[in-house]
């Protein structure tokens, strides 16, 4: 499959370059995004929101036999780092790359903040590589020097355990012909609840944690302690638990969309109404900034979280209704 970047404003930026990575393998990606969890881990120096259950990696594996295959690229000399890339670029098509934002001297976040951002690299020649930043529709020819700033930046402003280099592995046995209909429904209904075993699946560890309906709240007055700190701390913690706002509603628009497909628009449109609710926190956390009023949000946001239960409580019993009609438990 031809293209120069593939668009989607309800993917994040690593999900756009997967996207990426197997479409150009002629991979329909429409199915992947289907899970609507909600799961909440805090403990004293940091916190994470998720809204997914199932490791990618895993269910691609196993529904489709294909691997993402993930390589730490050697960081002991740009040599060495320059070669990681272009070994990993003879094995695939392309390469993902997990990188930090701030050395990526075209986009207009540079040299403004760190944070990571995922790029693709298609090619190579003489001292450049081929470029698609999905996230910011940017392809181009990019000196191999930003390259590598931006993957050592990533490590030494400690924005993930390693760096990443990535790319599609085919398996033997590939094929993208399997049905996640039942399965989602049972899957997204089992998610709802309170240390559903479904997440075992990302963790081994409850202590500390919150998931399904129980989790909003906790989620709530997070957000809320975070409005109350002081400029320099609030706005670092805001620059994180903003984008977990914005990957848990672009996944409700997601599984609406594979609804809408499976003729199941009326469950499909009150989860887009979940999405749209959780999109608005991220609107109201931009406009606080923007006007400086964060005391005076706090009472709106938790209005705002208080539509959010009803409504996913609300999606809980459909879910349960439907799974009761179906009479089926099939988890895959």
């Amino acid at each position: 499959m031809n293209f120069t970047v593939y668009r989607d404003p309800y993917q994040n930026c690593f999900q756009l370059v997967l996207s990426a990575l197997l479409r150009r393998e002629d991979i329909e990606t429409e199915k992947l995004w289907y899970q609507i969890g909600l799961f909440y881990h805090e403990n004293k120096d940091t916190f994470e929101i998720k809204s997914y259950y199932y490791d990618l990696n895993d269910f691609l594996k196993r529904n489709i036999d294909v691997n993402i295959k993930y390589i730490a690229p050697d960081l002991s000399s740009d040599a060495r780092l320059e070669e990681t890339i272009d070994n990993s670029l003879k094995k695939s098509k392309t390469i993902g790359i997990s990188t930090d934002i701030y050395e990526l001297l075209y986009c207009s976040y540079s040299q403004r903040y760190h944070t990571t951002h995922y790029i693709e690299v298609l090619d190579k020649q003489d001292d450049k590589y081929l470029v698609a930043d999905h996230y910011y529709n940017y392809f181009d020819w990019v000196n191999k020097e930003i390259i590598f700033s931006g993957i050592k930046s990533y490590v030494d402003n400690n924005l993930d355990e390693e760096a990443q280099i990535f790319y599609i592995e085919l398996g033997d046995e590939y094929s993208d012909d399997f049905d996640l209909l039942v399965s989602s429904l049972n899957n997204n209904y089992l998610s709802m609840h309170s240390n559903s075993d479904i997440y075992k699946n990302i963790t081994n560890n409850f202590e500390n944690t919150w998931t399904g309906l129980e989790a909003v709240s906790k989620i709530a007055k997070k957000l809320e302690s975070i409005f109350l700190l002081e400029n320099g701390e609030r706005d670092n913690l805001l620059s994180k638990i903003y984008p977990y706002f914005k990957d848990i509603g672009n996944s409700r628009y997601q599984y609406y969309c594979f609804l809408k497909h499976n003729e199941l628009s009326d469950l499909g449109e009150e989860i887009r109404v979940s999405g749209q609710n959780w999109n608005t926190i991220t609107n109201m956390i931009t406009r606080a900034n923007i006007k400086n009023e964060y005391t005076e949000m706090i009472k709106r946001i938790n209005e705002k979280f208080n539509a959010i239960l009803l409504q996913e409580e609300r999606i809980t019993r459909i879910l349960e209704k439907k799974l009761s009609k179906k009479e089926s438990t099939c988890v895959k």
